[in-house]
Protein backbone atom coordinates (compact mmCIF):
# COMPACT_ATOMS: atom_id res chain seq x y z
CA UNK A 1 0.00 0.00 0.00
CA UNK A 2 2.93 2.23 0.90
CA UNK A 3 4.54 1.55 -1.83
CA UNK A 4 1.69 1.97 -4.44
CA UNK A 5 1.34 5.81 -2.88
CA UNK A 6 5.23 6.13 -3.30
CA UNK A 7 4.89 5.29 -6.88
CA UNK A 8 2.16 7.10 -7.75
CA UNK A 9 3.82 10.39 -5.87
CA UNK A 10 6.69 9.74 -8.25
CA UNK A 11 4.75 9.41 -11.39
CA UNK A 12 2.94 12.51 -10.60
CA UNK A 13 5.93 14.19 -9.80
CA UNK A 14 7.29 13.24 -13.04
CA UNK A 15 4.05 14.22 -14.85
CA UNK A 16 4.01 17.85 -13.41
CA UNK A 17 8.06 18.12 -14.38
CA UNK A 18 7.31 16.98 -18.10
CA UNK A 19 4.48 19.50 -17.97
CA UNK A 20 6.80 22.37 -16.86
CA UNK A 21 5.95 25.81 -18.34
CA UNK A 22 7.70 29.05 -17.26
CA UNK A 23 3.55 30.16 -17.30
CA UNK A 24 3.43 28.40 -13.92
CA UNK A 25 5.56 31.47 -12.27
CA UNK A 26 2.90 33.28 -12.80
CA UNK A 27 1.68 32.02 -9.09
CA UNK A 28 5.10 33.51 -7.52
CA UNK A 29 3.67 36.91 -9.24
CA UNK A 30 0.07 36.77 -7.07
CA UNK A 31 1.08 35.31 -4.11
CA UNK A 32 3.91 38.05 -4.11
CA UNK A 33 1.89 40.92 -4.84
CA UNK A 34 -0.73 39.57 -2.03
CA UNK A 35 1.61 39.15 0.18
CA UNK A 36 2.97 42.82 -0.22
CA UNK A 37 -0.64 44.02 0.22
CA UNK A 38 -1.34 42.43 3.11
CA UNK A 39 1.64 43.32 5.26
CA UNK A 40 1.32 47.18 3.81
CA UNK A 41 -2.56 47.10 3.71
CA UNK A 42 -4.60 50.37 3.39
CA UNK A 43 -6.13 50.01 6.87
CA UNK A 44 -3.47 48.02 8.88
CA UNK A 45 -3.71 45.39 11.38
CA UNK A 46 -1.26 42.80 13.03
CA UNK A 47 -3.35 39.99 11.72
CA UNK A 48 -3.37 41.07 8.16
CA UNK A 49 0.95 40.90 8.67
CA UNK A 50 0.41 37.69 9.84
CA UNK A 51 -1.49 36.61 7.33
CA UNK A 52 1.08 38.29 4.98
CA UNK A 53 4.00 36.00 6.10
CA UNK A 54 1.71 32.59 5.61
CA UNK A 55 0.98 34.15 1.72
CA UNK A 56 4.71 34.81 1.40
CA UNK A 57 5.59 31.44 2.64
CA UNK A 58 3.28 30.02 -0.46
CA UNK A 59 5.04 32.61 -2.21
CA UNK A 60 8.60 31.05 -1.60
CA UNK A 61 7.44 27.36 -1.41
CA UNK A 62 5.28 27.93 -5.27
CA UNK A 63 8.77 29.45 -6.59
CA UNK A 64 11.31 27.19 -5.02
CA UNK A 65 9.24 24.28 -5.97
CA UNK A 66 9.10 25.80 -9.92
CA UNK A 67 12.79 26.56 -9.62
CA UNK A 68 13.15 23.05 -9.11
CA UNK A 69 11.26 21.94 -11.35
CA UNK A 70 12.60 23.72 -14.24
CA UNK A 71 16.25 22.13 -13.60
CA UNK A 72 14.71 18.64 -13.49
CA UNK A 73 13.01 18.94 -16.61
CA UNK A 74 16.27 20.15 -18.13
CA UNK A 75 17.78 16.88 -16.64
CA UNK A 76 15.33 15.05 -18.24
CA UNK A 77 15.48 16.42 -21.56
CA UNK A 78 19.46 15.84 -21.72
CA UNK A 79 20.08 13.01 -19.87
CA UNK A 80 16.38 10.65 -20.32
CA UNK A 81 15.00 12.24 -23.72
CA UNK A 82 18.19 12.98 -25.42
CA UNK A 83 17.54 16.83 -26.49
CA UNK A 84 20.16 18.98 -27.36
CA UNK A 85 20.51 22.29 -25.75
CA UNK A 86 19.71 24.36 -29.16
CA UNK A 87 16.49 22.01 -28.65
CA UNK A 88 15.38 22.90 -25.13
CA UNK A 89 16.42 26.69 -26.16
CA UNK A 90 14.19 26.73 -28.96
CA UNK A 91 11.26 24.80 -26.98
CA UNK A 92 11.97 27.92 -24.06
CA UNK A 93 13.08 30.90 -25.89
CA UNK A 94 11.73 30.83 -28.93
CA UNK A 95 8.40 28.68 -29.51
CA UNK A 96 5.48 30.80 -28.76
CA UNK A 97 3.77 31.46 -26.44
CA UNK A 98 6.22 29.85 -24.26
CA UNK A 99 9.12 32.48 -24.66
CA UNK A 100 6.57 35.26 -23.64
CA UNK A 101 5.89 33.35 -20.23
CA UNK A 102 9.42 34.19 -18.81
CA UNK A 103 7.84 37.83 -18.21
CA UNK A 104 6.20 36.03 -15.20
CA UNK A 105 9.66 34.77 -14.00
CA UNK A 106 11.37 38.14 -13.68
CA UNK A 107 7.83 39.49 -12.36
CA UNK A 108 7.93 36.93 -9.53
CA UNK A 109 11.23 37.90 -8.84
CA UNK A 110 10.48 41.42 -8.22
CA UNK A 111 7.74 40.54 -5.77
CA UNK A 112 10.16 38.75 -4.14
CA UNK A 113 12.53 41.22 -3.93
CA UNK A 114 9.77 43.99 -2.78
CA UNK A 115 7.98 41.72 0.11
CA UNK A 116 12.14 40.83 1.49
CA UNK A 117 12.66 44.86 1.48
CA UNK A 118 9.26 45.76 3.21
CA UNK A 119 10.35 43.13 6.15
CA UNK A 120 13.73 44.73 6.46
CA UNK A 121 11.97 48.09 7.02
CA UNK A 122 9.40 47.40 9.14
CA UNK A 123 12.04 45.71 11.62
CA UNK A 124 14.43 48.49 11.46
CA UNK A 125 14.53 51.78 13.28
CA UNK A 126 17.00 54.74 13.50
CA UNK A 127 19.18 52.70 16.35
CA UNK A 128 19.65 49.85 14.31
CA UNK A 129 20.72 51.10 11.11
CA UNK A 130 23.99 49.67 11.10
CA UNK A 131 22.79 46.17 11.41
CA UNK A 132 20.79 46.56 8.58
CA UNK A 133 23.76 47.07 6.37
CA UNK A 134 24.34 44.18 5.01
CA UNK A 135 20.89 43.25 4.13
CA UNK A 136 20.10 46.24 2.30
CA UNK A 137 23.40 45.80 0.29
CA UNK A 138 22.28 42.27 -0.79
CA UNK A 139 18.78 44.01 -1.42
CA UNK A 140 20.51 46.43 -3.78
CA UNK A 141 22.26 43.26 -5.43
CA UNK A 142 19.52 41.55 -5.97
CA UNK A 143 17.39 44.37 -7.56
CA UNK A 144 20.35 44.99 -9.87
CA UNK A 145 20.26 41.65 -10.78
CA UNK A 146 17.02 41.76 -11.43
CA UNK A 147 16.95 44.68 -13.18
CA UNK A 148 19.60 42.75 -15.85
CA UNK A 149 16.88 39.81 -16.00
CA UNK A 150 13.84 42.13 -16.60
CA UNK A 151 16.03 43.88 -19.31
CA UNK A 152 17.31 40.30 -20.93
CA UNK A 153 13.48 39.42 -20.95
CA UNK A 154 11.88 42.32 -22.41
CA UNK A 155 14.30 43.14 -25.22
CA UNK A 156 15.94 39.82 -25.16
CA UNK A 157 13.12 37.35 -25.73
CA UNK A 158 11.16 40.47 -28.01
CA UNK A 159 13.94 40.53 -30.60
CA UNK A 160 14.30 37.10 -30.81
CA UNK A 161 10.06 36.67 -31.06
CA UNK A 162 10.29 39.22 -34.00
CA UNK A 163 12.99 37.36 -35.55
CA UNK A 164 12.04 33.65 -35.51
CA UNK A 165 7.88 34.55 -35.70
CA UNK A 166 5.29 32.33 -37.17
CA UNK A 167 3.90 35.42 -39.37
CA UNK A 168 1.16 32.94 -40.49
CA UNK A 169 -0.01 32.77 -37.11
CA UNK A 170 -2.24 35.59 -35.81
CA UNK A 171 -3.56 33.74 -33.32
CA UNK A 172 -2.05 35.48 -29.90
CA UNK A 173 -2.88 38.83 -31.44
CA UNK A 174 -6.30 38.21 -29.80
CA UNK A 175 -4.91 38.50 -26.16
CA UNK A 176 -2.69 41.26 -25.08
CA UNK A 177 0.14 38.23 -23.94
CA UNK A 178 2.96 40.34 -25.76
CA UNK A 179 2.59 42.74 -22.81
CA UNK A 180 4.07 39.95 -20.29
CA UNK A 181 8.08 40.50 -20.95
CA UNK A 182 7.78 44.51 -21.26
CA UNK A 183 6.13 44.68 -18.05
CA UNK A 184 8.82 43.32 -16.36
CA UNK A 185 10.71 45.80 -16.46
CA UNK A 186 7.79 48.37 -15.24
CA UNK A 187 7.96 45.93 -12.50
CA UNK A 188 11.55 46.17 -11.15
CA UNK A 189 11.28 50.21 -12.01
CA UNK A 190 8.85 50.17 -9.04
CA UNK A 191 10.68 47.95 -7.34
CA UNK A 192 13.89 49.76 -7.43
CA UNK A 193 11.48 53.13 -6.88
CA UNK A 194 10.73 51.77 -3.57
CA UNK A 195 14.10 50.48 -2.42
CA UNK A 196 15.89 54.01 -3.83
CA UNK A 197 15.96 56.67 -1.36
CA UNK A 198 14.56 55.34 1.52
CA UNK A 199 16.14 55.66 4.91
CA UNK A 200 18.29 52.46 4.46
CA UNK A 201 19.27 53.17 1.48
CA UNK A 202 20.26 57.00 1.79
CA UNK A 203 21.89 55.99 4.99
CA UNK A 204 24.26 52.97 3.33
CA UNK A 205 24.97 54.65 0.00
CA UNK A 206 26.36 58.19 -0.95
CA UNK A 207 24.99 60.92 -3.37
CA UNK A 208 26.24 59.63 -6.37
CA UNK A 209 24.42 56.12 -5.97
CA UNK A 210 21.54 57.82 -5.46
CA UNK A 211 21.52 60.02 -8.44
CA UNK A 212 22.71 57.39 -10.34
CA UNK A 213 20.07 54.47 -9.58
CA UNK A 214 17.49 57.74 -10.37
CA UNK A 215 18.29 57.73 -13.62
CA UNK A 216 18.29 54.28 -14.36
CA UNK A 217 15.09 53.66 -13.17
CA UNK A 218 13.98 57.02 -14.96
CA UNK A 219 15.07 55.70 -18.38
CA UNK A 220 13.92 52.27 -18.27
CA UNK A 221 10.67 53.41 -16.98
CA UNK A 222 10.15 55.48 -19.69
CA UNK A 223 11.30 52.67 -22.27
CA UNK A 224 9.17 50.27 -20.64
CA UNK A 225 5.52 52.70 -20.62
CA UNK A 226 6.80 53.76 -24.87
CA UNK A 227 6.59 49.88 -25.26
CA UNK A 228 3.65 49.06 -23.25
CA UNK A 229 1.53 51.31 -25.16
CA UNK A 230 2.85 50.52 -28.32
CA UNK A 231 1.79 46.98 -27.63
CA UNK A 232 -1.43 47.90 -26.43
CA UNK A 233 -1.80 49.88 -29.41
CA UNK A 234 -1.54 47.05 -31.62
CA UNK A 235 -4.05 44.86 -29.37
CA UNK A 236 -6.28 48.03 -29.56
CA UNK A 237 -5.99 47.32 -33.20
CA UNK A 238 -7.20 44.27 -33.19
CA UNK A 239 -10.07 44.69 -31.47
CA UNK A 240 -11.24 47.10 -34.12
CA UNK A 241 -10.41 44.77 -36.24
CA UNK A 242 -11.58 41.27 -35.20
CA UNK A 243 -13.90 42.60 -31.69
CA UNK A 244 -13.25 41.04 -28.44
CA UNK A 245 -12.14 37.45 -27.71
CA UNK A 246 -15.14 35.19 -27.39
CA UNK A 247 -13.11 32.18 -25.06
CA UNK A 248 -12.61 31.90 -21.34
CA UNK A 249 -9.11 31.27 -21.55
CA UNK A 250 -8.54 34.55 -23.78
CA UNK A 251 -11.24 36.85 -22.02
CA UNK A 252 -9.24 35.76 -18.63
CA UNK A 253 -6.50 37.67 -19.87
CA UNK A 254 -7.70 41.23 -21.08
CA UNK A 255 -6.65 41.72 -17.46
CA UNK A 256 -2.80 41.67 -18.38
CA UNK A 257 -3.47 45.51 -19.75
CA UNK A 258 -4.39 46.54 -16.33
CA UNK A 259 -1.33 45.05 -14.73
CA UNK A 260 1.58 48.24 -16.98
CA UNK A 261 -1.08 50.64 -15.89
CA UNK A 262 -0.91 50.39 -11.83
CA UNK A 263 2.27 49.48 -12.10
CA UNK A 264 3.12 52.46 -14.23
CA UNK A 265 1.55 54.28 -11.52
CA UNK A 266 2.60 53.27 -8.60
CA UNK A 267 6.51 53.55 -10.12
CA UNK A 268 6.16 56.92 -10.93
CA UNK A 269 4.36 57.78 -7.76
CA UNK A 270 7.36 56.70 -6.33
CA UNK A 271 10.09 57.58 -8.43
CA UNK A 272 8.68 61.44 -8.45
CA UNK A 273 8.53 61.49 -4.43
CA UNK A 274 12.43 60.38 -4.35
CA UNK A 275 13.72 63.10 -6.92
CA UNK A 276 11.30 65.36 -4.30
CA UNK A 277 13.73 63.22 -1.23
CA UNK A 278 16.67 63.84 -3.58
CA UNK A 279 16.67 67.58 -3.73
CA UNK A 280 15.50 68.14 -0.35
CA UNK A 281 18.89 66.21 0.87
CA UNK A 282 21.34 67.63 -1.58
CA UNK A 283 19.93 71.00 -2.62
CA UNK A 284 20.14 74.44 -0.56
CA UNK A 285 16.31 75.66 -0.24
CA UNK A 286 16.01 78.68 -2.82
CA UNK A 287 13.37 79.18 -4.90
CA UNK A 288 14.53 77.10 -7.85
CA UNK A 289 14.51 74.23 -5.48
CA UNK A 290 10.96 75.26 -4.39
CA UNK A 291 10.19 74.90 -8.17
CA UNK A 292 11.93 72.16 -8.71
CA UNK A 293 10.23 69.99 -6.13
CA UNK A 294 6.66 71.63 -6.48
CA UNK A 295 7.42 70.16 -10.29
CA UNK A 296 8.28 66.92 -9.85
CA UNK A 297 5.64 66.76 -7.22
CA UNK A 298 2.47 67.46 -10.10
CA UNK A 299 4.16 65.66 -11.97
CA UNK A 300 4.25 62.65 -10.24
CA UNK A 301 0.35 63.10 -9.50
CA UNK A 302 -0.69 63.37 -12.64
CA UNK A 303 1.15 60.78 -14.73
CA UNK A 304 0.08 58.37 -11.51
CA UNK A 305 -3.19 58.93 -12.13
CA UNK A 306 -3.60 59.33 -15.94
CA UNK A 307 -2.54 55.27 -15.67
CA UNK A 308 -4.38 55.10 -12.77
CA UNK A 309 -7.18 56.12 -15.09
CA UNK A 310 -6.23 53.92 -17.86
CA UNK A 311 -6.23 50.81 -15.37
CA UNK A 312 -10.26 51.41 -14.50
CA UNK A 313 -11.16 51.30 -18.30
CA UNK A 314 -8.80 48.09 -18.59
CA UNK A 315 -10.83 46.79 -15.54
CA UNK A 316 -14.28 47.73 -16.79
CA UNK A 317 -13.14 46.61 -20.19
CA UNK A 318 -12.06 42.85 -18.96
CA UNK A 319 -14.92 42.24 -16.61
CA UNK A 320 -17.54 43.16 -19.17
CA UNK A 321 -15.37 41.10 -21.67
CA UNK A 322 -16.27 38.34 -19.18
CA UNK A 323 -19.38 38.80 -18.71
CA UNK A 324 -20.25 39.52 -22.35
CA UNK A 325 -20.00 35.90 -23.22
CA UNK A 326 -20.82 34.50 -20.12
CA UNK A 327 -23.66 32.22 -22.08
CA UNK A 328 -21.02 30.81 -24.36
CA UNK A 329 -18.21 30.02 -22.06
CA UNK A 330 -18.12 27.77 -18.83
CA UNK A 331 -16.97 30.88 -16.87
CA UNK A 332 -17.59 28.61 -13.99
CA UNK A 333 -15.10 25.85 -14.71
CA UNK A 334 -11.30 26.85 -13.44
CA UNK A 335 -8.72 27.84 -16.04
CA UNK A 336 -5.54 28.77 -15.43
CA UNK A 337 -5.68 31.49 -17.33
CA UNK A 338 -7.39 32.91 -14.14
CA UNK A 339 -3.95 33.27 -12.67
CA UNK A 340 -3.65 36.43 -15.04
CA UNK A 341 -6.38 38.44 -12.38
CA UNK A 342 -4.05 38.77 -9.28
CA UNK A 343 -0.92 40.41 -9.83
CA UNK A 344 -3.07 43.37 -12.62
CA UNK A 345 -5.56 43.72 -9.74
CA UNK A 346 -2.55 44.18 -6.90
CA UNK A 347 -1.19 46.85 -8.75
CA UNK A 348 -4.38 49.10 -9.08
CA UNK A 349 -4.49 48.22 -5.44
CA UNK A 350 -0.47 49.37 -4.33
CA UNK A 351 -1.52 52.53 -7.68
CA UNK A 352 -4.57 53.72 -5.76
CA UNK A 353 -2.63 53.66 -2.29
CA UNK A 354 0.23 55.39 -3.23
CA UNK A 355 -1.72 58.56 -4.55
CA UNK A 356 -3.57 58.64 -1.27
CA UNK A 357 -0.88 58.09 0.77
CA UNK A 358 1.49 60.93 -1.03
CA UNK A 359 -1.70 63.81 -1.95
CA UNK A 360 -4.17 62.35 0.79
CA UNK A 361 -2.14 65.62 2.93
CA UNK A 362 -3.02 68.62 0.50
CA UNK A 363 -6.59 67.84 -0.84
CA UNK A 364 -9.40 65.41 0.54
CA UNK A 365 -9.04 61.62 -1.81
CA UNK A 366 -10.15 59.10 0.85
CA UNK A 367 -12.34 57.63 -1.88
CA UNK A 368 -8.81 56.29 -2.86
CA UNK A 369 -8.15 54.42 -0.11
CA UNK A 370 -11.32 52.93 -0.33
CA UNK A 371 -10.78 51.67 -4.08
CA UNK A 372 -7.30 50.57 -2.68
CA UNK A 373 -9.06 47.98 -0.36
CA UNK A 374 -11.51 47.25 -2.78
CA UNK A 375 -8.82 45.64 -5.42
CA UNK A 376 -6.86 44.38 -2.60
CA UNK A 377 -9.27 42.25 -1.57
CA UNK A 378 -9.90 41.11 -5.34
CA UNK A 379 -6.16 40.37 -5.58
CA UNK A 380 -5.68 38.51 -2.23
CA UNK A 381 -9.38 36.64 -2.84
CA UNK A 382 -8.85 35.96 -6.57
CA UNK A 383 -5.08 34.18 -5.98
CA UNK A 384 -6.82 32.34 -3.08
CA UNK A 385 -9.30 31.41 -5.65
CA UNK A 386 -6.60 30.19 -8.39
CA UNK A 387 -4.90 28.26 -5.51
CA UNK A 388 -7.34 26.44 -4.95
CA UNK A 389 -8.28 25.82 -8.50
CA UNK A 390 -4.83 24.44 -9.22
CA UNK A 391 -4.46 22.55 -6.64
CA UNK A 392 -7.98 20.72 -7.37
CA UNK A 393 -7.53 20.63 -11.29
CA UNK A 394 -3.58 19.99 -11.47
CA UNK A 395 -2.55 18.11 -8.40
CA UNK A 396 -5.21 16.31 -6.97
CA UNK A 397 -7.05 15.57 -10.03
CA UNK A 398 -4.04 15.18 -12.35
CA UNK A 399 -4.77 12.35 -15.39
CA UNK A 400 -1.61 10.25 -15.12
CA UNK A 401 -0.96 7.77 -17.91
CA UNK A 402 1.06 5.45 -15.95
CA UNK A 403 2.66 4.00 -19.65
CA UNK A 404 4.15 7.66 -19.84
CA UNK A 405 6.46 6.51 -16.99
CA UNK A 406 8.60 3.97 -15.93
CA UNK A 407 8.51 3.75 -12.17
CA UNK A 408 12.16 3.00 -11.91
CA UNK A 409 13.74 5.34 -14.16
CA UNK A 410 14.68 7.75 -11.07
CA UNK A 411 17.17 10.53 -11.47
CA UNK A 412 19.29 8.53 -9.90
CA UNK A 413 18.75 5.54 -12.20
CA UNK A 414 19.20 8.14 -15.45
CA UNK A 415 22.62 9.36 -14.28
CA UNK A 416 23.66 5.63 -13.66
CA UNK A 417 22.64 4.61 -16.85
CA UNK A 418 24.28 8.01 -18.22
CA UNK A 419 27.55 7.30 -16.18
CA UNK A 420 27.54 3.59 -18.03
CA UNK A 421 27.15 4.89 -21.49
Amino acid sequence: MIKSHKNKSIILFLSLVDNFNPYWFVTVMGTGSSSCILHDFPFPGLWLRICSYVMFGICAFLFITLQTALVINILRKVYFKRLRIPQIFYGFFIKSPTNLYWGTYSMGICSIINYIFLILKSSTNTTNYERSNTFIIGIYVLWWAGLILSLIVAWGLTILHWKFNNKNDTSFLKTPIYLLPVVSIVVICSCGAQITMSDLFIYQFNRNVQLLTLVIIAMCWLQAITMVFLVTAVYFWNLYVNGMPDMVSNTSTCFLCVGPMGQGSYGIQLLCSDVVRYIELHYLDTTTTLIAISFFKILGGILGLWLISCGLFFVIYSVSSIFLFINKTKIHNYQKSWWAMPFPLGTMALSTKELWVQYGAFIDIRAFRIISVFFAILCIGSTMLCLIGTCNHYIFKQPIRKKDYDINITIEHIICKHDEG
